[in-house]
Order: C-alpha cells, then sequence, then structure tokens
C-alpha cells in the first residue's frame, strides 16, 4: 500500500515502482510485477533489479524465451559488480542453463577470487556440466575461505569420497563437533554430509544414526499438515474422476 500511496504522489519514482513489483512477486502475481518491472526500465534503463525482476517474472509465466532474453540484457549492466554476476548466474542455473550460470560465476570471481558462494556455486554449475574434478575444485576452495561452510560440504561429499587422510577430514571434525550450535537446516544437511561419509566407510549404522537425524531435523522444518494433505487428495479424486477423464482426453 506504501508503493502505491508514493506513486500517486510522484508516478515515476523508481524505488517505489521496484518495491511494487517486488511485493506483487511475492504474493505470486507475475503479469502485474512484470508491468511494473517494465515502467521502471522505462525510467531506467540500466536498472539491475527491474532487470532481474522482469527475468523471473517471465520464468514464472513460463514465458522462458523471453526470460532468457532479458537475462542476456541483464548482462549489459551489471559491469564489474561481481555480486550481481552471481545473482545472475544463479538465475541462469535456475532456468536451466548451465554453461551461461558458469561463465557468470568465473566472471565474479576473476572480479573477487575469494568470493566463497561464487565458488560453491561454480562447482555446481560445472557438475551440472559434467566436470566433477572441476567441481570439486571449486568446492574445496570454498571450504579452504570458509571451513564452516555446510552448503559447499554437502556438495563436496555428494561428487567425492572424503576418505579418512582427506586433508579436509580435521575441518569436518571440528565442524561435526560444533554440530548443537548450528541452525537446524545447517545441522541437518551436516548430519547429511556424516551419513555420506560414515556409508563411504562401510559403517553404516553410524551413517544411519546420522540420515536418520538429518531427516528428523529436516522434518521439523517442513509446514506439512497431513489432514490438510489428505484433505487436498480427496478433492483432487473426486473432481478428476472417470467421467473428467473421459471427457479431457487427449485424441
Amino acid at each position: 500500500a506504501r508503493h502505491r500511496e508514493a506513486l500517486l504522489l510522484k508516478p515515476d519514482y523508481t524505488d517505489a515502482l521496484l518495491g511494487l513489483g517486488m511485493s506483487q512477486a511475492a504474493r505470486n502475481q507475475f503479469e502485474p510485477a512484470l508491468s511494473s518491472y517494465r515502467q521502471v526500465l522505462a525510467l531506467d534503463k540500466h536498472n539491475f533489479e527491474a532487470y532481474m525482476g522482469c527475468g523471473n517474472a517471465l520464468l514464472e509465466l513460463t514465458r522462458r524465451s523471453e526470460a532468457l532474453t532479458c537475462y542476456r540484457q541483464v548482462h549489459s549492466v551489471v559491469g564489474g559488480n561481481a555480486e550481481q554476476l552471481h545473482r545472475l548466474g544463479l538465475a541462469w542455473r535456475e532456468a536451466g542453463e548451465a554453461e551461461e550460470a558458469r561463465r557468470c560465476f568465473t566472471e565474479a570471481l576473476s572480479l573477487q577470487p575469494d568470493f566463497v558462494e561464487a565458488h560453491n556455486s561454480l562447482g555446481i554449475a560445472l557438475g551440472d556440466l559434467g566436470d566433477l574434478t572441476g567441481a570439486e575444485t571449486h568446492y574445496r576452495e570454498a571450504l579452504r575461505l570458509r571451513p564452516g561452510y555446510v552448503s559447499a560440504w554437502h556438495n563436496l561429499a555428494s561428487i567425492k569420497r572424503l576418505a579418512s587422510d582427506d586433508e579436509l577430514r580435521p575441518e569436518l571434525k571440528a565442524l561435526k563437533d560444533k554440530l548443537t550450535e548450528l541452525p537446524v537446516t545447517q545441522a541437518s544437511m551436516l548430519h547429511f554430509v556424516l551419513g555420506k561419509v560414515h556409508e563411504d566407510e562401510a559403517e553404516f549404522a553410524r551413517a544411519f544414526e546420522h540420515y536418520l537425524e538429518g531427516y528428523r531435523l529436516k522434518h521439523a522444518t517442513l509446514d506439512y499438515d497431513e489432514a490438510r494433505q489428505a484433505h487436498f487428495f480427496h478433492d483432487f479424486i473426486h473432481d478428476f474422476d472417470a467421467a473428467f477423464m473421459a471427457t479431457h482426453t487427449a485424441t
């Protein structure tokens, strides 16, 4: 509401238009959000947030070709901003374009070699492209820069067996000792890492304990209502019955 009030006073207030677009997108109102972002770009053709908003809204509207065109346009406005390049790379990966994502992450790291999140993201993109050796290199670099980076541990463990003499094992043990201090989502992920490490060493009982605890913690963070889901499936079966399917079968 405050964005609309501001626009009544100053219709070309780009910050208010941008805020309105973000608010609309957050409520899954992607067509109105797209309109708001485009109004921003009509006033400021170099606005990074508006370009990203347009691309993301178009992707949500399944207008993929237009979204990709928008992401290509974004690249021309990021300049030498490593953080923006990283965000653009994440958008490319969300769109299923791993090679474009790789280029953005690589460019971000050329500007900021110690950008931990970009190393992790580049590892993911390289893994998507089948380069597991390259992916491992960047996961390890992320962990060298930030030993407590649980996401990088999870990604590394998913593609590599961490042998007992691996140089990173002492760091993993130190992180394990701080398990109870981690936020729930990170603790859950770390339990999965530890489960994988023990599984690789054929210590299946210990692996199972970590997997079980990881799933328990993960379940605690989910907004899952069993009764609500049962009601949904009941209605689904009722609405999409044999008569409906018979009249909507493709010929």
